[in-house]
């Protein structure tokens, strides 16, 4: 039902409505240029697949435009950054949920966005009168998939009769207890809706809300750490984690380490066309690990042998993990310039990659760190101690989950201009996809 990638009509109507929209927003009275945030929240299936992404938009560090309505408002930033910015390197051509205020509901916007890219989200707070729901079935009638927002159960419940004119209803999985998603269950019974479990923050949760009925997931649950009592890393997995362990150490033996990666050939394919990808932006060609030396350096070819190896040890979880822990280290990476923060920017990537490594290993952070020789700025930060890095980290993930109260409160402190931060964000988002398609990594394996 989410799946999909537009054939070229759909192209090219989306490039209609590209024109369309664009007119229809700059006809809108009080309406200017502005400054904006946005992030993107995964949605799983019930196999654990990312067949979504909710974009979480947000108007400026301030977020508030005198005389400008926030209708308005909210219109120019889709217009600028859910059309323009390529949706496609946003979503990997997923389905992007977007929230729908009720004046833009009204009157009609979401029609000029791209039916095979969106799922229309309709916010909690619109009440279910006659206009709003001839809204909504004209967007099914149209072939829109939409979605109703925080659903509770509630008699008085202004938008229930919504329902019907609705494909999925998401419900807030942490502001409800079993007894009220059964009696949620019960009450949709019979009806042509999916149900969507949001706000899912351990694998547990996620296990719960399978059993419940629910077909589709929404939170970061896959970057909590499964720790299971006396569980140990496979023998065919030692290894490579030693390899992390000498790449990281403070004295590597380079030749040591060449000579380990040069016998993996899974290993030494996926750096060199790491290293030669566009991502990376080299005019001549790597063929040897001592020929990446020469034009990385240690420093920067260490962050990828790690990266690499972390991504074979991680293999049997959910891709978007180490999707996740690659936007986190270029993100982290791509604001020491913006902050003036850190000596060095392959360490705040080695921080960012890291940040994950528990749920990667299924250990504590203690345990991971006690076991590889990071840089001691690093270790600070991710043990969670104070230290000028955690700014960083705590806003890389303040960012990813749309916590833009946090966001605010770090801009302001260290001086970050929006326009920058947001270009910094779409980049890493886009360079993360070259590198995870390039190397091929972060795909499940398949029976054979």
């Amino acid at each position: 039902m989410l799946m999909g990638i537009p054939n070229q009509d759909a192209l090219q109507a989306q490039i209609f409505s590209t024109y369309a929209f664009s007119n229809a927003i700059n006809g809108l009275k009080g309406w200017d240029s502005m400054d904006c945030f946005i992030a993107r929240q995964p949605i799983f299936d019930i196999d654990n697949d990312v067949v979504a992404y909710e974009l979480l938009f947000r108007t400026g560090i301030q977020n508030a435009f005198p005389g400008v309505d926030g209708d308005i408002a909210t219109a120019n930033v889709m217009m600028d950054n859910f059309i323009l910015n390529n949706i496609l390197s946003l979503t990997q051509g997923k389905k992007a949920f977007i929230n729908f205020p009720e004046k833009l509901l009204l009157e009609g916007y979401a029609s000029y966005l791209p039916k095979e890219h969106v799922v229309i989200e309709i916010l909690e707070d619109i009440p279910a009168h006659q206009e709003a729901i001839e809204a909504c079935r004209k967007l099914q009638e149209d072939g829109y998939i939409v979605a109703l927002d925080d659903f509770v159960l509630d008699p008085n419940n202004a938008n229930a009769p919504l329902i019907d004119h609705c494909d999925i209803i998401k419900v807030d999985y942490m502001l409800t207890t079993p007894g009220e998603r059964l009696k949620i269950m019960e009450q949709l019974a019979g009806k042509e809706v999916m149900l969507l479990a949001e706000k899912i923050e351990t694998q547990e949760e996620y296990e719960e809300a399978i059993k419940e009925g629910f077909s589709f997931f929404q939170g970061y649950f896959f970057a909590k750490p499964e720790i299971i009592q006396g569980r140990r890393i496979p023998e065919n997995k030692l290894s490579k984690l030693e390899l992390i362990k000498a790449i990281n150490s403070p004295d590597p033996q380079f030749d040591e380490i060449a000579d380990v990666v040069k016998r993996d050939v899974s290993l030494t394919y996926k750096l060199l066309r790491c290293i030669n990808s566009a991502a990376f932006g080299l005019t001549q060609e790597i063929e040897s690990i001592q020929q990446a030396v020469v034009y990385l350096g240690f420093a920067h070819l260490r962050k990828w042998i790690t990266f690499i190896v972390l991504a074979e040890l991680s293999d049997d979880k959910s891709p978007e993990l180490l999707r996740n822990a690659l936007v986190r280290a270029r993100f982290s990476e791509m604001l020491v310039p913006l902050t003036g923060i850190g000596k060095s920017e392959d360490d705040l990537f080695l921080m960012g990659l890291f940040s994950l490594a528990d749920a990667m290993l299924d250990k504590s952070m203690q345990e991971v760190l006690e076991e590889i020789p990071l840089p001691s700025d690093v270790k600070e930060t991710l043990l969670g101690r104070e230290h000028e890095y955690g700014y960083i980290m705590d806003f890389v993930k303040a960012y990813e989950a749309g916590h833009w109260d946090v966001t605010d409160e770090i801009c302001q402190d260290l001086d970050i201009d929006s326009d920058q931060l947001f270009k910094a964000y779409n980049d890493t988002i886009k360079w993360v996809n070259e590198v995870v398609i390039t190397t091929q990594l972060g795909k499940k394996k398949t029976a054979a």
